[in-house]
């Protein structure tokens, strides 16, 4: 029983593994026409992946889903023409680098988080990305404890320090991550880092609300 137990595991691994294989030998595809199909139409700032397929989570009936960030609208007629009838079939929107400044945040938050950029030239990272994935966390700490209160308050203000007959705030491990508090009951967080956050905090800290938003100027 327990030999069979451990060969549906190895089977359901080996299954795992050969479909995350068979992703990025595609992604590696895409990469490559996204890339030639790019340099041949001209006036592409950057290709990026995104959706399913960028998060290794791409299945029957899913779209290959590429964003084309370009000088102009007239390259798009170049970018229909290289990629239409062509494998694999490529589902793709075009931007010029104003209207991608002023798309919906929810779906730049998306690109900017889970995409992966397949050609770039002519612009940085930097100009490209504009700004970055963070949450935004609002807690209550009426269920804690007075010494899990002051954990946290070390956690997320650092601690109080005397030096040359004067204090000040040492850096908190959420400033160490990038994040900050920035209010009564408020902190913000890079999306990234939330998960290392919340394994340090208090388990009866109450998150009473948690917002996703785009920052370009938030640094501690």
């Amino acid at each position: 029983m327990l030999e069979l137990l451990w060969r549906s595991v190895r089977e359901f691994k080996e299954i795992i593994e050969k479909k995350v294989r068979e992703q990025l030998e595609l992604i590696e595809v895409v990469r490559r026409v996204c890339f030639e199909t790019s340099l041949k139409c001209g006036g592409v700032f950057a290709s990026i992946l995104y959706g399913s397929l960028a998060r290794l989570e791409f299945g029957e009936g899913s779209d290959i889903d590429v964003l084309f960030i370009v000088k102009d609208k007239n390259v798009e007629k170049c970018l229909v023409n290289e990629l239409s009838g062509k494998e694999p079939y490529i589902n793709f929107l075009t931007f010029t680098l104003g209207e991608w400044k002023e798309v919906k945040e929810a779906f730049r938050f998306e690109v900017i988080n889970n995409g992966i950029i397949l050609y770039a030239s002519g612009i940085s990272i930097n100009e490209l990305l504009q700004s970055k994935p963070y949450i935004l966390l609002e807690y209550s700490l009426k269920d804690l404890t007075p010494a899990e209160r002051s954990r946290f308050t070390y956690l997320v203000s650092g601690a109080r320090v005397k030096s040359h007959g004067k204090y000040y705030r040492s850096k908190s491990f959420l400033n160490k991550l990038g994040g900050m508090k920035l209010g009564e009951r408020v902190i913000l967080v890079p999306y990234e880092q939330a998960e290392k956050l919340m394994n340090k905090l208090p388990a009866k800290i109450k998150i009473t609300k948690k917002h996703y938003v785009l920052c370009t100027t938030c640094k501690e």
